[in-house]
């Protein structure tokens, strides 16, 4: 869990987990997903997005809005490393699936840029999702001290 975490919606919603084994991607329903770390050349033009839930699932493509027009739906302040999602299409995260990933394809790959971080009690209104390109840093740097540790384990 990111240290400056709190349990009320806001900034630094992230955690990583790491797994026990490795994934088996054998299904339709188990996919890998990249995360970029230098992403910010290669989606300044993005702003349509796909929302992945752990809950009910439904597909559909939702677009960026700018922080102030997210203000309007009663939305918390928004951080630099949050931003808002809604869904023109009615599909949008809701009913506790905070934690799902919000994707743009990239080069026909699943790239996450965000994670759901909370939405309106309501479930009707945008969606305000952790913005992971603003992480890149702390993920790596976590990645990194982890395999380090590995490493010393198998020597």
């Amino acid at each position: 869990m990111h240290r400056g975490y709190r349990a009320q919606p806001g900034p630094n919603d992230i955690g990583l987990l790491e797994l026990d084994g490795e994934v088996n991607y054998t299904t339709d329903d188990i996919r890998p997903i990249c995360i970029l770390m230098d992403a910010a050349s290669v989606l300044w033009n993005k702003n349509r997005f796909s929302a992945f839930s752990w809950g009910k699932t439904e597909t559909g493509i939702g677009s960026r809005l700018p922080s102030d027009d997210c203000q309007h739906y009663n939305m918390p302040q928004l951080t630099n490393a949050q931003f808002c999602v809604y869904s023109y299409t009615g599909d949008r995260p809701c009913n506790d699936v905070a934690g799902g990933p919000l994707a743009v394809i990239i080069n026909n790959r699943p790239v996450q840029v965000g994670i759901t971080s909370y939405y309106p009690s309501s479930c009707n209104g945008p969606a305000v999702y952790t913005d992971v390109t603003s992480y890149t840093r702390w993920i790596a740097s976590i990645v990194l001290n982890n395999n380090h540790k590995h490493q010393a384990l198998r020597i």
